[in-house]
């Protein structure tokens, strides 16, 4: 509640959700203008309050702490209106003492928070008067209509506005809450590294406690056979008074590893302990984990728990956690004439990185569903997605998510969440960011899926691009932050991943550039993030051939359907209106998007939605185009063989005019440009393709089951022809794959169809996804799969299905 308004919580959940769910915000909040006309919620201080009971014996326990998992972000916590502890940090677990605040029956909890606006323009200004520097920048472009001073809080960045999404900068509990009562000790965390052994290996010691009556287990391997080993951290936190005696078994899903060893522990003065260990596994049979379609495309999880007890106390505390057998490296080795690779290798096998990058699903995280990111996870492992960035802009994502990422073999790069600016580096907020960073890796380290830390978003650019005169100040707190801090971190809580300071970056070469390059991105080294807005997106030669792209795209508009759902039909026009460049928060990216269209294709004639619609295919043509042509552009791996067939159509015609089978050796692998520039100029001469306006080329690799096209000019000036789509069939095949329905469309064409794009009609409620879209159409029929949730008829399929090739736009 404010001043003015008191209104129904959820918890979990924020201000804006509440609200809107109760009424007092009467729109949708992403429809027309919301993210300026509901500032006002985000810039007011709000509290949560409650009543509750407590149990008497509850009272008896020696700990009872208050736990918050997740505090959306500056606020004093009140039991029974006594201050119990003050949160500043949206990514940290909170625990403070909560038992002599409370009392047996009724009892009050109040949290007020401020407006994390006000609290960050204030950090601001106090840092500047402090050190007589600012942090920048300062605020976004005007065009992002966001907030200023992310920097200055620990919060989601991207919820002050980016240049992808609108201005949510909430208050709330946005993570569960609750009391939590023991006499002894609890587990916290598990933390279990994964490592091939091949000769006797016994149990290791660990710190804060002392070990009582150790038996050393060892193994052999017979023959070749590999075994594994456990490296596991058991985190405990305790009362903080006095030493005390526990059993800890440790199990392997049914199997026992450990059968209640004995120790003497020793809290520090936080309370936490940390039992450290490694387990030779023995009497099990072990599937190594892979990512999605590499070597076995095994996702083989276990359960790993482990088991608290106490001599004198009928207390137990358990914690289990599923993870999988794997290996994970970063192999950056020299190569010539200077340089040093950077891939991946899990269990020794290296593999081509595929992937994309994640932003949160939702500015408000508490609308996100299971079943939707359930939803967006399968479709990236369905489009043969094998890595996917959680990038620094957003949140720590949910447990849900990196299950699913385990589930399905998708490896996560796992962003800190700092991105696109400077960060200060005194004191307080360095601490908080080290409660931070134990947080985070503790709760997610188990997971096989993640494959390295990142410690930024594209930060160390900053430095380097920065305010001259400020140069030092800010490469010392990007030091300090980065590397004496969160890396120190890292490396202390998990040697099994590698990590680097930022993303981009020079990798390992950046050790030797004292972590702040003269130019982070460098194509010899490390990985690289890539945008170009006003050169040809369809010529790869401007693209950078790096070792790792681990950022890069470019915008398209999304469908007329998703923009229904937050602009009336009359603000969607070509040329566009107000109200949709209200959203376009990318400086010029309207006349961006424009300017790639002509590139290639003839813009759409003035008019209303149907001529956005056809504004929409084209951008989305041209960003598909743009996305193939970086994919073909990279290397996919060593010297192959292979054979590659072209053959050559009219663009009138279905029957190609000539056919060539070669033999191709590729030292880098299949790109454009070690297979295509050697043989296009004779085949235009051969096949009378002078004029390139007439042809267009079919591209087979049997080898990889993959086709392509290529095109001999731009498709503006290509003498395209209306290919006249019908529909043939639709056909349900008998039995769901996965819980799902699949149908099989047919299509029939009379000439070459160049971007053939399918869909359903609006408001037809069909959701689902076409295994191939944007396609071309060779031969006289083509089918295409779709796979669908909707318990749908091959009728429904049939009257609400839409198709659109380049010929259609008028």
């Amino acid at each position: 509640m404010d001043d003015s308004i008191t209104s129904k919580a959820t918890v979990p959940g924020t201000i804006y959700t509440d609200l809107r769910n109760n009424g007092h915000l009467s729109e949708e909040l992403l429809a027309g203008y919301n993210d300026v006309n509901y500032r006002w919620v985000s810039r007011d201080n709000w509290t949560y309050s409650r009543e509750f009971e407590v149990d008497a014996k509850l009272l008896t326990k020696q700990v009872v702490n208050l736990v918050a998992e997740g505090m959306d972000t500056v606020s004093a916590i009140y039991i029974n209106d006594q201050l119990v502890g003050r949160t500043v940090n949206q990514f940290v677990r909170y625990r403070f003492d909560a038992k002599k605040v409370l009392k047996s029956g009724k009892n009050t909890i109040r949290v007020a928070f401020e407006s994390a606006l006000t609290y960050s323009s204030r950090q601001s200004q106090w840092f500047i008067n402090k050190y007589h520097y600012d942090i920048i920048p300062e605020c976004m472009a005007k065009e992002y209509h966001g907030e200023c001073h992310y920097n200055m809080i620990r919060k989601m960045a991207a919820s002050f506005s980016w240049d992808w999404g609108p201005a949510f900068p909430t208050q709330g509990i946005w993570k569960p809450i609750r009391i939590e009562a023991y006499d002894k000790a609890i587990i916290r965390d598990i933390t279990v590294e994964t490592t091939r052994i091949w000769k006797p290996i016994g149990i290791e010691g660990y710190d804060k406690a002392i070990i009582r009556d150790i038996t050393v287990e060892t193994i052999r391997d017979k023959g070749n056979a590999s075994k594994w080993a456990l490296n596991m951290a058991v985190h405990i936190e305790s009362d903080t008074r006095q030493k005390f005696d526990t059993n800890l078994s440790v199990y392997l899903d049914d199997h026992e590893l450990i059968a209640g060893r004995a120790y003497t522990l020793t809290p520090a003065t936080d309370g936490s302990a940390r039992i450290k260990l490694i387990i030779p596994v023995t009497g099990v049979d072990i599937t190594a984990w892979y990512p999605n379609g590499v070597a076995q495309n095994t996702q083989k999880l276990y359960a790993l728990r482990a088991k608290l007890e106490f001599p004198d106390s009928k207390e137990v505390s358990e914690q289990s956690r599923r993870f999988g057998f794997r290996t994970i490296e970063l192999i950056q080795t020299p190569v010539q004439p200077k340089g040093l690779t950077f891939y991946f290798q899990v269990n020794g096998q290296p593999f081509f990185a595929k992937g994309t990058n994640w932003i949160p699903a939702d500015n408000l995280q508490e609308r996100v569903s299971k079943e939707y990111l359930r939803e967006l996870m399968e479709s990236a492992r369905d489009a043969n997605m094998n890595m996917m960035r959680v990038w620094g802009g957003g949140v720590y994502e949910s447990d849900y998510l990196y299950e699913l990422a385990d589930e399905l073999g998708v490896m996560i790069w796992q962003d800190f969440m700092f991105a696109c600016s400077l960060y200060p580096a005194d004191p307080d907020f360095l601490a908080t960011v080290d409660q931070e960073v134990l947080t985070q890796i503790r709760r997610l380290q188990h997971h096989p899926s993640i494959a390295l830390w990142a410690g930024n978003n594209e930060n160390e650019g900053w430095v380097r691009n920065g305010k001259k005169e400020d140069f030092q100040h800010h490469k010392d707190d990007y030091i300090e932050l980065y590397i004496k801090h969160i890396r120190k971190l890292i490396l202390e809580e998990d040697s099994s991943r590698p990590f680097v300071g930022s993303s981009p970056s020079n990798g390992d070469e950046e050790v030797q550039e004292d972590w702040v390059s003269d130019h982070s991105g460098d194509t010899r080294y490390g990985d690289v993030h890539y945008y170009t807005y006003d050169k040809p997106l369809w010529n790869w030669r401007q693209y950078p051939s790096g070792k790792f792209a681990s950022e890069y795209g470019y915008q398209s508009y999304p469908s007329v359907e998703t923009l229904l759902t937050a602009l009336n039909e009359s603000d969607l026009t070509f040329p566009i209106g107000d109200a949709l460049e209200h959203r376009q928060h990318h400086p010029g990216g309207t006349k961006s998007i424009e300017n790639a269209i002509g590139n290639y294709f003839k813009l759409p004639s003035h008019g209303g939605v149907d001529r956005l619609e056809d504004l929409i295919y084209l951008s989305q043509v041209i960003q598909a185009m743009a996305m193939k042509v970086v994919l073909v552009r990279d290397d996919f791996g060593d010297k192959q063989t292979f054979d590659l067939f072209l053959s050559v159509y009219n663009w009138t015609s279905l029957k190609p005019t000539e056919e060539l089978q070669a033999l191709v050796l590729s030292e880098k692998g299949f790109s454009v440009e070690t297979v295509w520039d050697d043989y296009i100029p004779d085949l235009l001469k051969k096949f009378k393709c002078e004029d390139r306006t007439q042809c267009v080329i079919r591209v087979e690799i049997p080898k990889f089951r993959a086709s392509s096209f290529l095109l001999l000019t731009e498709p503006k000036n290509s003498k395209i022809v209306n290919p006249n789509l019908k529909l043939v069939s639709v056909q349900k095949r008998d039995k769901p794959v996965d819980n799902k329905h699949v149908f099989d469309i047919t299509l029939s064409a009379e000439a070459v169809a160049p971007f053939v794009a399918m869909d359903f009609k609006r408001n037809s409620g069909i959701r689902g996804h076409f295994l191939e879209n944007g396609f071309f159409i060779f031969d006289h029929q083509k089918t295409i799969t779709f796979v669908t949730k909707s318990n749908v008829t091959e009728q429904q399929i049939s009257d609400n299905l839409t198709f659109k090739t380049v010929a259609d736009v008028v």
